[in-house]
């Protein structure tokens, strides 16, 4: 990247959600941002209540409406760990100059968007669709999908991998 953020996707799962949506947040001219399975705040996964909101570490809610970069949620319908109401909320609090399309998942909970018959095909051609709607900010092109690497040095991204927080790097 070379230090150009526009060249950077964040992808944050569930509680990678929470960094994910503070870079965001602080960091200008972000490539984009891709949340899977997000929630609105670490507390109202907890409770609706807005009592301990001053405890909150994780209020994307707010955050994510400073967002500056395009942003896709993608959640499964049937989550039980974090209802689907979080996702639809965040990415209706998303600047509407930054709201990409999301992907409700309809037979899918909180980690298996990806397992079953076509899942992972569908989940690739979704992130090519956020993909092509990414403008390379300083050469004003599109980046092209075939080439993200997870870190820089080619390696393909394995959805296999259970990891929270990702920056996905694009390559040239």
């Amino acid at each position: 990247c070379k230090n150009d953020a526009s060249r950077i996707i964040l992808y944050g799962q569930s509680v990678g959600s929470g960094p994910c949506c503070h870079l965001a947040r602080n960091q200008p001219n972000l490539g984009g941002m891709i949340l899977h399975s997000p929630f609105t705040s670490g507390m109202r996964v907890l409770t609706p209540s807005r009592l301990l909101a001053c405890l909150d570490i994780y209020p994307n809610i707010d955050r994510i409406r400073k967002a500056t970069c395009p942003v896709m949620v993608i959640h499964g319908r049937l989550d039980e760990e974090v209802s689907i109401s979080h996702g639809v909320a965040l990415h209706e609090a998303v600047p509407d100059a930054y709201k990409r399309d999301p992907w409700w998942v309809p037979d899918r909970g909180h980690n298996d968007i990806t397992e079953g018959p076509g899942k992972l095909t569908q989940y690739v051609q979704r992130l090519r669709q956020f993909m092509d709607s990414v403008r390379n900010q300083d050469q004003q092109e599109f980046i092209d999908p075939q080439h993200i690497t997870a870190d820089g040095e080619g390696h393909e991204i394995s959805t296999s991998d259970h990891l929270n927080t990702q920056s996905i790097q694009l390559a040239k």
